[in-house]
């Protein structure tokens, strides 16, 4: 065989050879834990980031998108140095990864005061949600998550929608009749429409001035509160239900509606740090109310005409950031749901949206009906039982 010939053969062999050894390389692939973490002005954490595949000298670079907010150093310490919300990013080579960092005054467990003796609660992290077909119920995993009629409302949960509800259907819905949290009591001859899919459309009798709802009236509902020996007939005292902000599924009981006296004095008696109990707001493209928590300091956000019962939702547009630190801050945002409303023509009932509304059930009679719309919390005298409205539960904090 010629030399030529050798080493030719040779070249050959040895380019084949690398173009295998190139197509066989592993891309390089950069993450980084955690993805997001909540801090406290001063907490100092630690970022782990991961290079694949491992080699002997894996060059990290790190950044800060805000340095007032944060800083970090080049092995990935970040220090909170300013409440915002901010992203630390990491290179290496080609390939880069983020964290969020949202950075709170300091780590506290925020709470709303309920009435004048100090009884404090939280608000459940979104709408209580139902599926039929599964009889799971769960929270929304945002609270701007509006299920509402299956496509014109902003924040629809997709592939789900309250005018298609019934026993077998396997979508979601956030839309829900009075006292439909699946408890019946066999005594009761008169409790008839009680399961989370019924419309509850019949009121029974206008006995003595009181209204009584789909349920009574009768020696076991006596009126139409769901509290005492009635308390079951609350979603939330009666199902367990998932809670995203855990993974886990909370117990029966452990959480509950307010009731309107509750819902009042949280509205409009409350006493707060910075004065400012609730306001009109966007919050992810959805209109709705924050409520703030008692230890709500004013230099977190400004909020304009806060505490008003009347005015515009867009005099408050919060961006993304701007949402999650208020939230991680503990405040409360109840969106405009919707609302699915009866009517009777002639002899048959039926079903209509209502996109621009926003009632919230609470557990007990509510006697003043004009507040109901503009705060969103009603009870069986402010909406009709046989019309639909949403359930957004507390607990009681010890």
């Amino acid at each position: 065989m010629k030399k030529t010939d050798f080493l030719s053969g040779l070249a050959i062999l040895l380019l084949v050879c690398a173009m295998v050894f190139t197509g066989c390389k592993k891309e390089e692939s950069l993450t980084v834990a955690p993805t997001s973490v909540v801090l406290a002005v001063g907490d100092r954490y630690q970022l782990k980031a991961d290079v694949q595949p491992k080699r002997s000298k894996q060059e990290v670079e790190w950044f800060s998108t805000n340095p007032n907010v944060v800083s970090v150093d080049e092995n990935g310490v970040v220090t909170a140095l300013h409440f915002g919300v901010c992203n630390v990013k990491l290179y290496a080579g080609a390939s880069s990864a983020a964290c969020q960092i949202i950075v709170v005054r300091k780590k506290a467990e925020h709470f709303f005061t309920v009435n004048a003796n100090g009884d404090k609660v939280q608000f459940s992290p979104g709408n209580l949600q139902y599926r039929a077909s599964s009889n799971t119920w769960r929270f929304a995993e945002h609270p701007y998550d509006v299920i509402g009629d299956g496509g014109s409302m902003e924040g629809n949960v997709p592939g789900s929608d309250n005018l298609q509800v019934s026993q077998f259907y396997d979508g979601w819905i956030d839309q829900f009749s009075w006292a439909t949290s699946g408890w019946h009591d066999e005594r009761d001859s008169l409790n008839l429409y009680y399961r989370p899919w019924d419309y509850n459309y019949e009121e029974i009798s206008n006995q003595s001035g009181n209204l009584y709802y789909g349920f009574g009236p009768s020696a076991l509902m006596p009126d139409a509160n769901l509290t005492g020996s009635s308390a079951r007939y609350d979603w939330g005292v009666y199902n367990p239900i998932y809670n995203p902000q855990t993974g886990k599924t909370d117990s029966a009981g452990t959480w509950r509606l307010l009731t309107s006296r509750e819902r009042d004095y949280l509205t409009f008696f409350r006493t707060t740090a910075s004065g400012v109990r609730f306001s009109r707001a966007v919050v992810h493209g959805v209109s709705g109310f924050v409520y703030f928590p008692d230890d709500w300091d004013l230099d977190i956000h400004i909020f304009k005409d806060p505490n008003l019962t009347t005015g515009e939702f867009q005099k408050n547009v919060l961006n993304d950031n701007e949402w999650m630190l208020c939230e991680a801050e503990g405040c409360v945002f109840l969106p405009y749901t919707g609302a699915l409303a009866y009517g009777l023509a002639g002899q048959t009932w039926y079903t209509y949206w209502k996109k621009r509304q926003g009632d919230y059930w609470t557990s007990t009679v509510v006697p003043e009906k004009n507040s109901l719309v503009y705060m969103m919390f009603c009870g069986p005298d402010g909406r009709y039982s046989y019309e639909k409205a949403t359930v957004r539960l507390v607990k009681m904090l010890p």
